[in-house]
């Protein structure tokens, strides 16, 4: 369990092969899957253009009008 090995004796704490793996997600934001890994999925790529986009992937003011937000001024805040 976890991502970092603690041996008790010692406590030193190792870090495991999955907290190197969420280190380089966190850092990239890209996961790498082994060719392997992904040969033996059942993983259907998504071609460009026949997705929907992510709030993620839209411009800050369509991102307000898909959540339904409307933007706010300063003076609006009560501050």
């Amino acid at each position: 369990f976890g991502i970092v090995h603690v041996d008790y004796e010692t406590q030193k704490r190792t870090p495991k092969a999955s907290s190197l793996m969420f280190s380089e997600v966190a850092t990239t934001n890209v996961l790498r899957i082994p060719v392997r890994v992904l040969s033996a999925s059942d993983f259907v790529s998504i071609e460009p253009g026949t997705a929907c986009s992510t709030t993620k992937d839209a411009p800050p003011s369509q991102k307000l009008a898909e959540a339904h937000i409307e933007p706010r001024s300063v003076a609006g805040l009560g501050a």
